[in-house]
């Protein structure tokens, strides 16, 4: 092994653990919160983390029904409790509710405790002679019934049944058919499961064993009710799924454009010795945009990553034009010397180009202007003082087509320039016509959920007649007791506009716990031990019940009377936990929020028009849809000024360097030129712009300069050295078909996003080479 490769070897290994290390280190973030500006009055930051965090985010929806060709299903009903039981014993889920009441003491335990202190709401009349006969002879007729058994376990203490009232309540899916006891879809042939996971939606390792313990507990049931069809939706399941998409992608794209790229390097430098040194300024660059945004933000979201690495796929070109330039009469540290000017350029340029995002109140925004500026700094740095160290020194002449390429430079040249002009005029005329409409809304196409996913869970959802919580309400107290009396008063309102249409229901946690208050006054109006004492003996008269039998029941009242409200921080069961839980959010800046859900299709209007007209102040509605369009058009908004301040000051950063204008207008005028190409063709194929397109226009950006740079010094290098211009139209040409190469390999993806950065920079890199090409000022006599 040469000094050189082991040199090598060790750079890259060295890379590799510190990036293990650095990882190890800074925290990766996904949520939404980032890309939310910094300062905002608004509580959709904290409404996002709560959605996120919250029972919301860990819900699975299940369906299971019989495979294609296998006829009815024998028992849905005995097959729902099979995958409900057997998922429960896996400790996976905090619950799973298939739409019956529990049919044992365990289920009903929680419901049982808090019978007179939860909601529905307690009838103190119920507790009347008169009720108490009523209940007496509901008893009798349950008694005889199938539940029979159940009933016999809670009747001394709860003859009124109410455990089994608030049990159903609880457990109210919103509307799902009941077959048979539980949850079907309407023609009875598909089994409905809903579960609520332990663990956190986003945490991919346990939501990936939840996923394959249904699998497995539907493959358990097949032995005893035949094979088996699953369906699978919910956020935990679709974030599995979209994590195995996206590593399945990643993998595709990598290795294709891999063999893709490595071919034609070698190919291009008859060599493959010295694609490892590719790697190194890349990787450079990488870890230290990743541990400059650490240590500004103490985090790094994965967008930053992800959009980051790809705008740092300009610093690929560094590196090849170091060799690019190689000849064997030089050493690659003089090489680096030689092209040390137009390097330097090329990345100051870009860089502060980007370093105006960093400025952005989007922390979104301001990580990628950050992770870019000091990861091309970075990869240059590395390319000029520590690649050619690493470097053996070039044998022989390996350009036996660049003279070719030169010539057709040439004869392209300088009489394109106008037909270029005009095309730059016409993309530009294009977008300024366009006007709104160059901006897409589709929030669908920036998913990365795949439609089937997409489409299994409109199917789970519209058989419980569940809904997307798109619509919100945000009631905020100073604590749990203020929010829920505040949504005591706010229910009224909204059951009142129920009776128009547009608001078809609401969920809250006041419908479930009452405030403190409300169950103090509740608790207050029921019998005294003594006065209930007689009410039962009276209303037992007449009925074959022996005296005695209901004094739990007595008592039971007695003690809740006794022991007072229950209040949201003494819950201590995971089902009155994983309901209320998802509703009363903990303190923002010392406030407490409660979340409302709101059904209907224009719920979040309706439900404003109610709190106006009933002059309650305070409480924000909110069309989650609506919201997450205007933070994506803000974060375009701010995303694009600032790319516009970045270009004006690439601008006075080419004048300082060349001080011509002639000279920079040369570099600037095929960037800018391209960019309007880019946009223009880019809209035109997508049906507008999107926020990743923007990305994407500014890696073109990047490497127009880069282009445009590079192919004015070997213009300018002189007479006598016609092959430096040779080289270097040979290295930027070999740049542009890399970049080619990748991205569009990337536009392949189908992963919206990978997609919608791939295309335009693929177009980009060529209108960039060519322009660049067409733009360049030639020397007399430069031709080879």
């Amino acid at each position: 092994m040469t000094e050189q490769a082991l040199r090598m070897l060790l750079a890259l290994g060295g890379l590799a653990l510190v990036g293990m290390l650095l990882f190890g280190i800074v925290p990766i973030r996904s949520d939404v919160s980032v890309l939310m500006a910094d300062g905002a009055d608004s509580d959709l930051p904290f409404l996002a983390r709560a959605l996120n965090e919250g029972p919301a985010n860990r819900i699975v929806l299940i369906g299971v029904e019989p495979a294609a060709g296998s006829g009815e299903p024998a028992d849905p009903a005995g097959l729902s409790r099979t995958v409900k039981a057997t998922l429960l014993e896996t400790g996976l889920f905090e619950t799973v509710s298939n739409g019956e009441v529990g049919l044992d003491a365990r289920d009903l335990r929680p419901f049982f405790d808090n019978r007179y202190r939860l909601n529905p709401p307690l009838a103190p009349e119920s507790f009347s002679v008169a009720g108490l006969e009523t209940a007496f002879d509901r008893l009798l007729q349950r008694l005889a019934g199938l539940d029979a058994p159940l009933v016999k376990t809670i009747m001394a203490a709860d003859p009124t049944l109410r455990t089994l009232d608030v049990a159903r309540h609880w457990a109210s899916s919103g509307g799902a058919r009941l077959r048979t006891g539980v949850w079907t879809d309407a023609a009875g042939r598909r089994a409905l499961l809903v579960g609520v996971t332990r663990a956190a939606g986003y945490d991919l390792g346990v939501q990936e064993k939840m996923v394959g313990a249904v699998v497995s507990a539907v493959r358990k049931a097949e032995a005893r009710y035949g094979s088996q069809t699953l369906i699978l939706s919910g956020p935990p399941v679709i974030a599995v799924e979209s994590k195995r998409l996206a590593e399945g992608e990643s993998r595709r794209l990598m290795i294709l454009s891999s063999i893709l790229v490595v071919g034609f390097l070698v190919l291009a430098f008859r060599r493959v010795s010295f694609l490892p040194a590719v790697l190194i300024p890349i990787g450079c660059g990488f870890l230290a945009g990743a541990a400059a945004v650490g240590a500004l933000f103490g985090q790094i979201h994965v967008t930053t990553l992800g959009f980051g690495a790809t705008l740092i796929g300009v610093a690929v070109d560094y590196p090849l034009h170091l060799m690019g330039h190689s000849a064997p009469e030089r050493r690659p540290v003089e090489t680096a010397r030689m092209i040390s000017a137009a390097l330097a350029l090329g990345v100051l340029t870009s860089a502060i180009g980007f370093m105006p995002l960093a400025l952005s109140t989007f922390p979104g925004v301001a990580q990628l202007g950050v992770f870019t500026v000091a990861g091309l700094l970075a990869a240059a740095a590395i390319t000029r003082w520590g690649l050619p160290q690493l470097l053996p020194p070039p044998v022989g002449e390996r350009r036996p087509a660049a003279r070719g390429l030169r010539e057709a430079a040439d004869a392209f040249g300088q009489r394109c320039r106008l037909p270029a002009i005009v095309l730059g005029l016409v993309a530009a005329g294009y977008l300024a016509w366009l006007g709104d409409g160059l901006w897409t809304s589709d929030l669908t196409a920036l998913s990365p959920i795949p439609e089937k996913l997409r489409s299994n869970d409109r199917l789970l959802r519209g058989d419980l007649n569940a809904v997307n919580p798109r619509y919100l309400m945000v009631i905020t107290g100073t604590d749990a007791e203020a929010v829920l009396e505040k949504s005591e008063a706010v229910a009224p309102v909204l059951e009142n506009a129920l009776t128009g249409g547009k608001l078809t229901g609401f969920d809250m946690a006041a419908g479930y716990l009452p405030s403190a208050k409300r169950q103090a006054a509740l608790l207050a109006a029921l019998p005294e031990e003594v006065e209930l004492r007689d009410r039962v003996a009276r209303a037992m008269a007449g009925r074959p019940f022996r005296p005695g039998t209901f004094e739990p029941f007595i008592r039971a009242v007695a003690k809740a009377k006794a022991d007072g409200p229950l209040r949201p921080g003494s819950l201590n069961d995971d089902v009155l936990t994983a309901r209320i839980g998802g509703l009363l959010t903990g303190k923002a800046r010392d406030r407490t929020q409660g979340l409302v859900m709101l059904h209907g299709s224009d719920a979040a209007a309706a439900a404003q028009e109610a709190l106006d007209a009933a002059e309650l102040n305070g409480i924000q509605v909110f069309d989650l849809k609506q919201e997450t369009q205007t933070l994506l058009e803000d974060y375009r908004d701010e995303t694009v000024s600032w790319a516009l301040v970045g270009a004006a000051l690439a601008v006075v950063v080419l004048f300082v360097a060349l001080r011509n204008m002639r000279a920079v207008a040369g570099v600037a005028a095929p960037v800018a030129i391209a960019l309007a190409v880019t946009a223009a063709l880019t809209a035109a194929l997508s049906g507008g712009l999107s926020l990743f397109n923007i990305l994407a226009l500014m890696i073109v950006g990047g490497l127009g300069i880069d282009y445009a740079v590079f192919l004015r010094r070997g213009e300018m290098a002189a007479a006598g050295e016609a092959i430096i211009r040779t080289h270097a139209l040979r290295t930027v040409f070999v740049c542009m078909v890399t970049s080619l190469i990748v991205f569009s390999v990337m536009a392949t993806a189908a992963i919206p996003i990978l997609a919608q950065i791939g295309l335009p920079v693929a177009i980009g890199s060529v209108f960039s080479f060519v322009l660049a090409v067409a733009f360049v000022d030639r020397q007399p006599g430069s031709a080879t």
